[in-house]
């Protein structure tokens, strides 16, 4: 049968969501979960942006504390090293039965609470014939290609966002550049939606600060592994660099950094 697997890699087991059931790696051993014991419920919880816990550009940030906290919750003005720390609220997965019990912290809360439902379209499909599953995984595979191609496209015209912005000001020309490269990769937006997406872009550097911005960027950009799209994306990056008949040397950094990030993935494969 022709269908994708979900796969997912947790306390040192490896899931795969197969069209009937659930297939379970646990180092030699494998095992299966029937859809009809899994449940699985939703929460929200609270923690300090440190550790594990980072914020990232889908997090939804809720308040804000310090590393040292006196009995009201005020700052102890005794450390000078006492820095503020940004609050998180995560979505929380639970999954529960058949002898699982798995809880994942999501930062995007909006994918976090949409897994119920998708689980019960998995049962469903359970339950359908083969042939019938067959067909609704290879469905359900097209649009997640659409969903991961656009997710794909954000991170590259993120990139490029950031070399642009990287003297403090967009020229005319880097802008046209920018749109002529998303067009060229197929980018799935017109001209209006690319000079929105860009705004918002603005809006958030102006919010969070070009490095905090800079630093999501290349940890998004790590996503991107294969040498023909991460090659497409070097390029890019030098296209809009040049666009302006000027490089300058916070442009040239910008580039520079993010590559980084491509020969680092490389080192560790």
């Amino acid at each position: 049968l022709d269908f994708d697997v979900w796969h997912l890699r947790a306390l040192n087991r490896d899931f795969f969501f197969m069209p009937d059931h659930i297939m379970v790696y646990d180092g030699a051993q494998i095992g299966g979960l029937n859809y009809g014991t899994l449940n699985v419920s939703t929460n929200k919880e609270v923690t300090q942006a440190r550790g594990d816990a980072t914020r990232t550009h889908d997090s939804k940030v809720v308040g804000t504390t310090y590393r040292f906290v006196n009995n009201d919750g005020s700052p102890d003005r005794r450390f000078n090293n006492n820095i503020e720390i940004p609050l998180i609220e995560y979505g929380v997965l639970d999954f529960r039965g058949g002898g699982l019990n798995l809880t994942l912290f999501v930062s995007d809360q909006k994918r976090a609470f949409q897994a119920p439902r998708e689980l019960t379209a998995l049962q469903d499909l359970a339950r359908r014939p083969v042939r019938k599953v067959a067909e609704q995984r290879r469905a359900e595979a097209g649009a997640r290609r659409e969903v991961q191609k656009e997710a794909v496209m954000t991170v590259v015209l993120d990139a490029l966002s950031c070399v642009m912005f990287a003297d403090g000001h967009a020229s005319k020309q880097e802008l046209a550049r920018i749109h002529q490269l998303m067009q060229r990769l197929r980018a799935p937006w017109n001209e209006e939606q690319i000079d929105a997406k860009i705004q918002e872009f603005q809006t958030r550097l102006k919010a969070d600060g070009f490095e905090t911005i800079l630093e999501d960027v290349c940890n998004r950009t790590s996503a991107i592994k294969e040498p023909r799209q991460t090659d497409a994306v070097a390029r890019c990056l030098d296209h809009v660099m040049k666009a302006d008949g000027e490089i300058r040397k916070e442009e040239r950094q910008v580039r520079d950094r993010i590559l980084a990030v491509f020969s680092s993935e490389a080192e560790r494969s």
